[in-house]
């Protein structure tokens, strides 16, 4: 079935028995089969959501073609005063999204932000960072060596956030 729809199956949470049974009979995790192991239901949906992500919204392509349209209005852009270094860009981005309006009431925090560019894999370890996402995807990863966790950008040719200090 799952190759019939082209769907990929997570089995979360499966007991070292039923995984063990499961091997013996020669049902085995591959991507050729569709079918793969997760260590618990968050992850199974993470994993699902990546893919959707990835494959059908093709969110990385758009992105891409986003993201160089905008680092190209940025280098034109000589007086970044005006604003156009990426947070009133994200802001209304998320007004967009979200059905808001509230741009011009947080367009004064721009003084208190700093710009970052990021390439795929960099890692932001800001402890109570704010950060507002220009251009990119991020994924938040927590990591028992660290309080607090971390973020680190995803598998993107670019990424563009503002980071806001207080």
């Amino acid at each position: 079935m799952c190759q019939q729809y082209k769907c990929q199956l997570y089995l979360a949470g499966v007991s070292g028995i039923i995984k063990g049974t499961l091997l013996y009979a020669g049902i085995k995790p591959s991507l050729e089969r569709r079918f793969n192991w997760a260590l618990d239901l968050e992850s199974a949906l993470a994993k699902a959501e990546d893919k959707l992500i990835s494959q059908e919204f093709r969110i990385e392509e758009k992105d891409e073609l986003e993201s160089s349209t905008r680092r190209q209005k940025r280098s034109e852009s000589l007086d970044l005063r005006q604003g156009d270094d990426g947070f009133l860009y994200a802001l209304r981005k998320i007004d967009e999204q979200h059905g808001l309006n509230t741009v011009n009431e947080l367009a004064a925090l721009a003084s208190y932000t700093t710009p970052l560019e990021l390439d795929p894999g960099d890692i932001l370890l800001r402890r109570n960072g704010l950060y507002f996402i220009e251009i990119g995807l991020m994924r938040v990863q927590s990591s028992a060596s660290t309080i607090g966790g971390y973020a680190s950008t995803m598998n993107t040719i670019s990424n563009s956030c503002s980071h806001m200090t207080s």
